[in-house]
C-alpha cells in the first residue's frame, strides 16, 4: 500500500474520531442543562416546506409551551394539551372534540425534577446516524447528523454556544434531490426557565367539570357543543 494514503487514512480517522468525541461532550453537556429545568415557557414556529419551494412554507403553525414538574399546557395551532401528574387532556378546537385520559399505575410517567424540556434523544440520534459534525456560526454551535433511512435523511439541531439555550431544529425527509423531500423547521424562541406558573394553568377546571357520580368529566358551559371523551390508558 502507498505509504502516503496510508497517513491519509489515518489522518482522516484521527480527524473523525475527535469530532466524535467533541459530539459526545456536547452531548453530555446539553443533556445535563436540560435535566436541570423544571420550570419552562417556550414559543415556536412549525414551518414545513417541500421540493417544489424550499424558500416559501407550505404550512405555519405556532406553538406555546408551559412546563413545571410533571405538569405542561401547549397550543399548537388549535390544539390544546394539559397534562398533569395523573391526568391528561387534549382539546381539538376545529373538531370541537376534547379527550381526556386517566393514566394507570403502570403508566411509565417522568418523575419531579426530570427535564421539562422534551428534546430529542441525543444519544439515539448519535448511535443510530451514519455520519454527524459539529459546525459554529457566530454564537450559534449546529449538531448535524445524517442517516442512512429512507424516511429520515438528516437533521440539525441548533443552540446558543455555551447555554445550550434551543434556537431551532431541521428535519429531512425523503431523498435530497427529489420531489419526495421534505423538510421540517422547528423555530424557537422566548426560552424562559424563571417564568411564574400558576397551578391554574395546568388544570382541566376551565373546560371541563367532574362528575362524580358516573366518574367522568362533562364539558363547561363555555365548551358544550364540544364531544366529550373519557379514557383510561389503558383502554387505548
Amino acid at each position: 500500500m502507498n505509504v502516503k494514503y496510508l497517513i491519509f487514512g489515518l489522518m482522516i480517522s484521527c480527524f473523525l474520531s475527535a469530532f466524535a468525541g467533541d459530539m459526545k461532550t456536547e452531548i453530555i453537556k446539553i443533556n445535563d442543562k436540560y435535566k436541570a429545568i423544571t420550570n419552562l415557557t417556550i414559543h415556536f414556529e412549525y414551518k414545513l416546506y417541500n421540493s417544489v419551494n424550499f424558500n416559501k412554507a407550505l404550512q405555519v403553525k405556532s406553538c406555546d409551551i408551559k412546563k413545571q414538574g410533571l405538569r405542561s399546557h401547549t397550543v399548537f395551532g388549535l390544539i390544546e394539551t394539559v397534562k398533569n401528574d395523573s391526568e391528561s387532556m387534549i382539546v381539538d378546537h376545529e373538531h370541537k372534540i376534547i379527550m381526556v385520559a386517566k393514566l394507570n399505575s403502570g403508566t411509565a410517567q417522568k418523575k419531579p425534577g426530570e427535564q421539562a424540556m422534551d428534546l430529542p434523544n441525543l444519544d439515539e440520534l448519535l448511535k443510530s446516524c451514519t455520519f454527524y459534525f459539529i459546525s459554529y456560526s457566530a454564537n450559534l454551535e449546529t449538531l448535524h447528523f445524517t442517516f442512512k433511512n429512507a424516511r429520515m435523511s438528516s437533521a440539525e439541531i441548533v443552540f446558543v454556544v455555551n447555554s445550550y439555550i434551543l434556537k431551532k431544529m431541521v428535519i429531512h425527509y425523503g431523498t435530497a434531490g427529489t420531489k419526495d423531500e421534505v423538510r421540517v423547521e422547528l423555530v424557537y424562541s422566548g426560552f424562559n426557565t424563571n417564568a411564574s406558573l400558576n397551578k391554574s394553568e395546568f388544570s382541566f377546571d376551565n373546560i371541563l367539570k367532574y362528575n362524580r357520580k358516573t366518574g367522568k368529566y362533562e364539558a363547561q358551559n363555555a365548551y358544550k357543543n364540544y364531544k366529550v371523551l373519557n379514557y383510561n390508558l389503558s383502554d387505548l
